[in-house]
């Protein structure tokens, strides 16, 4: 019961997270990768019109002053922009470094993972009492038999045991 509940997890992510990387390919075959160069002048915001409907990603800096991303330069699906100094090379057509799919995929790749470690938890816990619940019939059976109760014997063992020679 739990492994199919399991299976059944573990196949929903997998078809939860199959659609990401098919968005992904299309956001990067919507535009051609190129190069841009875009200069702000004197503080002020320029536009630099290009197809960025691929991404865009800062290739190299030239300004002194800094280029940060939403802060200093971006861009939209008609071009880049960049303002207070910043000047820079922009690949264009690509996606940009931190696309939620990204994000997305290592999300299920972690829900996979806890999903998997409650699986292992889950088993071991299972064979403890299975091993607990052997012991325990042993030490029962040594009683019976007349046996001596072994100094190193597991606590299930010494329980089984104790239980079964009071009978």
């Amino acid at each position: 019961m739990k492994a199919h509940w399991i299976a059944g997890s573990v196949l929903f992510l997998a078809a939860a997270s199959a659609p990401l990387g098919t968005v992904h390919a299309q956001y990067q075959q919507q535009a051609q990768p190129g190069v841009v160069e875009c200069s702000s002048t004197s503080g002020r915001i320029q536009r630099c019109p290009v197809d960025a409907r691929g991404g865009v990603v800062l290739q190299t800096q030239y300004s002194r002053s800094g280029c940060y991303q939403n802060e200093t330069w971006g861009f939209d699906a008609t071009g880049v922009w960049v303002s207070n100094g910043c000047r820079a090379s922009f690949l264009v057509g690509q996606p940009p470094q931190n696309h939620s799919s990204g994000k997305n995929t290592a999300a299920a790749v972690a829900a996979v993972a806890l999903i998997a470690a409650a699986v292992l938890a889950a088993n071991k816990d299972d064979h403890n009492e299975r091993d607990d619940a052997r012991e325990y019939n042993g030490g029962c059976d040594a009683a019976r038999a007349g046996a001596q109760l072994p100094s190193y014997a597991s606590p299930s063992y010494r329980n089984g045991y104790m239980a079964c020679l009071r009978r």
